[in-house]
């Protein structure tokens, strides 16, 4: 039937996608593009050891390459899908953004 904004119905695709990210999130929240750092792996021990298998572990960077269910996520060289529940056990934080003439010397980039 017809869609009512004022129901505060959202389209689909549209729950985050003008979010910017806070200091610390759960993965389940980002928009497709967006990197991060895991900060915590929460959920019953036998899944964390799974994610920590595929190298979803604290200090690590993470990529949302898609944002729908299933959420596709890329980890080091890997790329995987999870559920949105399970994506909610992850928390990260965004990766600070370099300066804007990091580019030009690298030794700069190291000191950022």
């Amino acid at each position: 039937m017809g869609f009512s904004w004022r129901r505060g119905r959202r389209r689909r695709g549209e729950h985050s996608a003008n979010r910017t990210p806070q200091a610390t999130d759960y993965l389940s929240e980002w928009r497709t593009g967006v990197e991060g750092i895991i900060s915590e792996v929460a959920g019953s021990s036998r899944f964390a050891s799974r994610l920590r298998e595929l190298g979803v572990v604290p200090g690590q960077r993470i990529r949302v390459l898609r944002a729908e269910c299933p959420l596709i996520v890329q980890v080091g060289e890997g790329r995987f899908c999870l559920r949105k529940r399970d994506a909610a056990t992850i928390r990260v934080r965004p990766v600070p953004p370099l300066p804007p003439t990091a580019h030009l010397d690298p030794s700069r980039a190291a000191a950022a």
